[in-house]
């Protein structure tokens, strides 16, 4: 008898990895339109911290990554 029990944490599993790197993509196209960081990197964290945590590090690191090179641009300008 195939355990099907498995076989739906796997398919709920990528639905909701397709949804969080949607969910991704819609943040960093957020934070690039309305140059909200702050709001936007919060928000994900919200999101992230309940389903996926190495999911949330990564997300965290990137923003930090993302700010670190806005502030060297905003410094180089000036």
């Amino acid at each position: 008898m195939p355990n099907f029990g498995l076989l739906f944490r796997f398919n709920r599993l990528v639905k909701g990895g397709l949804l969080l790197t949607l969910l991704l993509f819609l943040a960093v196209g957020l934070s690039f339109v309305s140059g909200s960081v702050w709001l936007v990197s919060i928000t994900l964290s919200a999101l992230l911290i309940k389903l996926y945590p190495v999911l949330l590090a990564l997300a965290v690191v990137g923003c930090g990554v993302f700010l670190l090179i806005h502030y060297l641009r905003s410094v180089d300008l000036q």
